[in-house]
């Protein structure tokens, strides 16, 4: 019987990554053996892995229903079982964004690991806390925890522990986009994981340098590391997943950079060895193929790609990229003027687009719910310990009541001028709040009715392009004339709400915003990425400085401001654009300068032009716009203190001024 279970087991590991369904199979008829035993670890080992292969397919209620199973059996066994099984209910509650229980969980294993003394659960226990905080955007939190784990695994002389700590930091300061800190911790892990001489760790370390250099925009550097890991990987079976893991990354690099060839290639080669690739990598490539083809014009093997990725991402809900193929196979049928097959892909799309859009806010709600519940349970331990140490304060109350009893005396002897100030004073704090509370309830309207309003703006596009398809044929000219333009102000209003939502979000924004110090080639050379397909199709040229100065800025903000400008200045030309940016350093402020030699700006619009929805071609259909990009522009140059300004002279060009307070960082 013995024998039974054993071979049961072997073939259960054996087909688990791939036949989830064949591996439960045998896992169960395992369990009929190991009861037959009455051998309670074989029982919680079956059960345990059952809740593992559920959860590496994504199905995260039967894997908690499974882990759940397995906790019970585990109080029978040691804390070794019960440590392993709680750190597992841990990571699948975090995937499903219930922090609060996952915290629950992550403590009492690090409760069993101190009660035992048992030093490498302890190490284990703080780095899945670090995980568990970094998953929700709160990186100090996350960090302390990464550097006790660090500091045990010091303890314990676990270079592998210190490698994987170090490697943790360092991608906790890359989202927060401190990529000196993030590339200084990741230089320290990989220095060690090479003096270990671990092939498996250094691949896996090498990954995230690569990404971080990625994201630093150290490409170059980025692509060495990755060489570096892939020749590591080459034949040894072993670093298989790896390899691959390092091909995506080296593939969506490439991407980045416009290497659409050299990334085709990463990306067949992750096809034609898919079998040791979990499902979602899979979806991921066979989107990333339809996308490169799809760009090369090849519509037939894009569409191949497509359909395998929408295939996959269907069989395991993977939402996120079902709606991104959806949104491809819309404009690829779109561009093939199959009106049909393009309106029911968009229709999906945006389906799904709502879907993720609520998902994606319940999870933000959930973080920040648990985020709320640990700063009010800190405060209550803050609370705790000052009580205790209300004796020892005695003695300094007493002197304070001595001191306060003199101050009061003192202000009663200025009571009266003190009384028409408070009131003042709490008369005007009175005025700010509802002012405060005013404008904030207009963003939010604002905010609200532009989202909102999409939804049925989408229904009146998609219902008129119905009745343009059926019927048109039944219809008068006219008809389809009218038509055409109810489908033309859908497709202006829908423009002029997204505008709207962009300015609102950046108008609703009162907290401080996370500055750094941008360099301004990086973003200029970023946004004519973006433009590219525009810049090609007017033929327009783009000239900025090679080196220009740095602007302590928040990134986002740097590249919303530019690219409204850079946009602008080229839209607004009749013959071939010319753009030309330049920036310097002036009395510790940053000057920057957009000029083209477009149709220009008459001089009575003023600052006007600043104003929301103020546009100055209503009527001139060769300018299309809603009246907004500057409004955003000025909104987020007032949030730094700087000015913005434009000198114009018709027909001939417009160049617009920036000055932003130059800051240390």
């Amino acid at each position: 019987m013995q024998t039974t279970y054993d071979t049961l087991w072997a073939k259960s590991l054996r087909t688990g990554e791939k036949d989830i369904k064949s591996a439960m199979v045998y896992l169960d008829a395992a369990i009929e053996v190991a009861v037959q035993l009455n051998d309670v670890k074989k029982q919680f080992n079956c059960i345990w892995y059952k809740g593992f292969f559920s959860e590496d397919n994504q199905e995260l209620d039967n894997a908690l229903k499974y882990y759940h199973e397995a906790e019970k059996l585990a109080e029978q066994l040691t804390h070794v079982q019960k440590n392993a099984i709680y750190t597992d209910i841990a990571i699948a509650y975090k995937k499903k964004g219930l922090y609060k229980n996952a915290q629950e969980y992550h403590n009492k294993t690090l409760k069993l690991a101190q009660q035992e003394n048992d030093l490498e659960a302890i190490e284990n226990s703080y780095e899945g806390l670090g995980t568990l905080f970094s998953l929700a955007d709160d990186f100090d939190n996350a960090i302390t925890n990464y550097l006790k784990s660090l500091q045990y695994a010091e303890q314990r002389k676990n270079t592998a522990g210190i490698i994987i700590s170090l490697k943790n930091i360092a991608d906790c300061y890359g989202r927060m986009n401190d990529f000196k800190q993030a590339l200084v911790n990741i230089e320290k892990s990989y220095q060690m994981a090479i003096a270990l001489g671990d092939k498996e760790l250094i691949s896996h370390v090498i990954s995230l340098y690569a990404e971080l250099l990625g994201k630093a925009n150290r490409f170059d550097e980025a692509y060495s590391k990755l060489d570096e890991g892939l020749l590591l990987s080459e034949k040894n079976p072993k670093l298989s997943k790896k390899r691959y893991k390092l091909l995506i990354i080296k593939g969506d690099l490439l991407i980045q950079r416009g290497k659409f060839e050299e990334a085709e290639r990463c990306f067949q080669e992750c096809i034609e060895n898919q079998n040791v690739l979990n499902n979602q990598s899979v979806c991921k490539l066979n989107y990333e193929l339809g996308n490169i083809y799809l760009h090369k014009k090849d519509k037939k093997k894009a569409l191949l790609f497509f359909n395998n990725s929408l295939n996959i991402s269907k069989e395991f809900n993977y939402y996120l990229e079902s709606e991104k193929v959806h949104r491809k196979l819309y404009e690829l049928y779109k561009s093939e003027n199959q009106v049909g097959k393009a309106l029911f892909h968009f229709e999906i799309a945006n389906t799904l687009r709502d879907s993720i859009f609520n998902q994606e806010k319940t999870k933000r709600v959930q973080e920040l719910e648990f985020r709320y519940q640990l700063e009010k349970s800190d405060k209550e331990i803050q609370s705790f310990k000052l009580r205790e140490n209300n004796y020892m304060l005695y003695a300094s109350v007493c002197v304070f009541c001595v001191a306060l009893a003199f101050l009061i005396y003192i202000v009663l002897m200025r009571g009266q001028n003190y009384k028409a100030l408070k009131n003042k004073t709490e008369e005007i704090e009175q005025q700010n709040k509802k002012l405060e509370e005013t404008n904030q309830v207009l963003h939010q309207f604002a905010y609200a009715s532009a989202h909102d309003l999409k939804e049925p703006l989408r229904n009146i596009g998609s219902f008129v392009t119905l009745l343009q398809r059926r019927y048109a044929k039944d219809l008068p000219p006219e008809a389809n004339e009218y038509m055409a333009f109810v489908t033309g102000g859908v497709k202006k209003m829908n423009n002029l709400l997204e505008d709207l939502l962009q300015y609102s979000t950046l108008t609703m924004n009162g907290k401080e915003v996370e500055k750094e110090d941008v360099k301004l080639e990086e973003v200029v050379r970023e946004i004519t990425q973006n433009l590219q397909s525009t810049i090609e199709s007017r033929n327009a040229i783009v000239e900025f400085d090679m080196k220009m100065a740095n602007v302590y800025m928040s990134r986002l903000h740097t590249t919303q401001l530019l690219q409204n400008l850079i946009s602008n200045a080229i839209k607004f030309v009749e013959d071939k654009p010319i753009v030309r940016i330049h920036s310097e350093e002036k009395n510790g402020n940053v000057l920057i300068t957009i000029q083209d030699n477009g149709i220009g700006i008459k001089k009575e619009y003023g600052d006007k032009i600043f104003n929301l929805f103020q546009r100055l071609h209503k009527n001139d259909v060769r300018f299309e716009g809603t009246g907004v990009g500057l409004a955003i522009c000025k909104n987020i140059v007032d949030k730094y203190h700087g000015k913005i300004w434009f000198e114009s002279i018709e027909n001939k060009g417009t160049t617009f001024f920036i000055d932003i307070p130059k800051m240390a960082a």
